[in-house]
C-alpha cells in the first residue's frame, strides 16, 4: 500500500525544485530518515501544479428581498423578547425604554448568533450564512461590528442597506465595515428562496395599504375644498339643528289662560317673546316676557323666560315632526309643553 507522505515534504520540493535538482533534494530526505516510498509519492505530488484555493466569490450572494424576509422573522423575534420587559411602564416611559431596549437586544441578537453560528434564525430560515471575505466564518469580532452598523444604518432611515440591492456582492455598508458579505448555504432550493422573499411582502403591503389610505383621505379633503370653496371640516353633530322659528302655543290652564312663545332662531341662538291669551284669543297685557336661550341638538333645548323681574328657566326637546316642544321649568311643576300652530 503506498503511504501518504507528509504535506511538509511536499511543500519543501516545490519550494526548492526551481532552485536545485530534483534528485539532490529527494537525497536530502532520504539522508533525514523518510522512506524512500514516501519520498518518490512526494515528488510526484509536486511536480503536479499546486491546486488553487476555492475564491469566496464562487458561492452565490444573498438578494435583496431574501434578506429583507430573513430580517423580517429576526424582527419579530427581536420584538418578542424586548417588547414585554417595558410594558408595564407608562406611555411615554414606554416609547423611551422600548426603543433602547430593541436596541440593546437587536446589537447583541446579531452579534451573539452570527459570532457564534454565523446566522440568525431569519438567516437560517432562508439557507444563508454570514461570512468573511475568504469564506471563514466571520468570528464575533466582525459579527459586533456588523450588528453596530446595522443599527447605525437604521438611524440613517436604513438607506445604508440599500447597497444591497445594488452591488454584485449584495453588500451593505454594514458588510463592508466589518468585511463580510451573506451567501447560501449549498444547493438551496428555489422555492425556499422564493418562500423568503414573499415574506417581506407581508410588512411592504401593510405600509402600501396603510398610504393608500392616507391618500384617499387627502384626495377627498381636496375635492370637499373645491365643491365647497374652503378647507374641509368634518362636523361634529349627528343631525341638523330643528328650526323652532314660529308661534308655540302652550297648555291652556284652569282659568282658560294659556302661554303663547314667538320663537326665532337663528343656529343655535334662540330669542323671542312670551305672552298670555284666553281661549277666546284675546291677548292679556300683563306676564310679557323676554326670552333668550340655545338649540344644541332636538334633545338638548334651553331658554331662559325673564317676566316681572323674575327668571324663568326652561329645558327639554322637540319632537321628530318639529310639532312638539316637551319640558320642565326649573323649580315648577307646572307643565312646559308647547305646540306649534297659529293663534
Amino acid at each position: 500500500m503506498t503511504r501518504v507522505p507528509d504535506p511538509g515534504m511536499v511543500d519543501y520540493l516545490r519550494q526548492n525544485q526551481g532552485a536545485y535538482p530534483i534528485q539532490d533534494l529527494k537525497n536530502a530526505l532520504l539522508a533525514v530518515g523518510h522512506p524512500p516510498e514516501e519520498v518518490e509519492e512526494a515528488a510526484l505530488l509536486a511536480a503536479r501544479p499546486a491546486e488553487e484555493p476555492e475564491s469566496p466569490y464562487e458561492a452565490p450572494s444573498v438578494g435583496f428581498w431574501v434578506r429583507v424576509g430573513a430580517y423580517c422573522v429576526d424582527a419579530l423575534v427581536i420584538a418578542v423578547i424586548a417588547v414585554p420587559a417595558t410594558w408595564q411602564l407608562s406611555a411615554p416611559a414606554r416609547m423611551t425604554m422600548s426603543l433602547l431596549a430593541g436596541a440593546l437586544v437587536n446589537l447583541t441578537y446579531f452579534a451573539v448568533l452570527t459570532g457564534r453560528y454565523g446566522r440568525t434564525i431569519g438567516k437560517a430560515l432562508a439557507g444563508a450564512r454570514v461570512v468573511a471575505m475568504d469564506g471563514s466564518p466571520p468570528g464575533f469580532k466582525r459579527a459586533f461590528v456588523r450588528a453596530l452598523g446595522g443599527l447605525a444604518s437604521w438611524a440613517l432611515a436604513g438607506t445604508p442597506f440599500l447597497g444591497v440591492a445594488s452591488n454584485e456582492l449584495k453588500r451593505g455598508a454594514h458588510d463592508y465595515l466589518a468585511g463580510t458579505r451573506v451567501v447560501y448555504d449549498p444547493e438551496v432550493s428555489f422555492a425556499r428562496k422564493t418562500g423568503m422573499a414573499s415574506v417581506a411582502l407581508v410588512p411592504l403591503s401593510i405600509a402600501l395599504l396603510f398610504m393608500l389610505y392616507i391618500l384617499a383621505f387627502f384626495f377627498a379633503a381636496g375635492g370637499h375644498r373645491r365643491r365647497h370653496g374652503g378647507p374641509a371640516t368634518i362636523s361634529t353633530r349627528t343631525a341638523p339643528l330643528p328650526a323652532l322659528t314660529g308661534r308655540w302655543n302652550g297648555v291652556f290652564g284652569p282659568d282658560r289662560v294659556r302661554e303663547v312663545l314667538m320663537l326665532a332662531q337663528h343656529g343655535p341662538s334662540l330669542s323671542g317673546t312670551s305672552s298670555f291669551e284666553k281661549d277666546d284669543g284675546q291677548a292679556l297685557t300683563l306676564g310679557r316676557g323676554v326670552i333668550s336661550g340655545t338649540v344644541q341638538s332636538a334633545s338638548d333645548i334651553a331658554f331662559t323666560i325673564a317676566r316681572d323681574s323674575m327668571t324663568f328657566e326652561w329645558k327639554g326637546a322637540v319632537n321628530a315632526d318639529r310639532t312638539i316642544l316637551s319640558g320642565r321649568f326649573t323649580g315648577y311643576s307646572n307643565d312646559g309643553t308647547y305646540a306649534k300652530g297659529s293663534p
